[in-house]
């Protein structure tokens, strides 16, 4: 995934629909707005360096996240 995804001024609303897949974020990637991951089965895993998320995460189903995340809520990116 790129190293930012959405804008402050502009969030962006990101599905990822996990079946067997995994999800790496690079070294500080910076995320503004919602991030949505559907996994059907327990092999769905994120990971990554520091991300940081500003906005939202939401999961269907379960995942396995490895590595530093930040996450702040933020309503008016999510």
């Amino acid at each position: 995934i790129a190293k930012q995804i959405g804008s402050p001024d502009s969030p962006a609303i990101v599905v990822i629909n996990q079946g067997n897949a995994s999800l790496q974020l690079k070294n500080g990637t910076l995320v503004y707005g919602l991030i949505f991951v559907h996994a059907d089965n327990n092999n769905a895993d994120v990971s990554g360096t520091n991300p940081q998320f500003y906005g939202g995460l939401a999961v269907e189903g379960s995942i396995k996240m490895t590595g530093q995340f930040t996450i702040v809520y933020d309503d008016t990116s999510a």
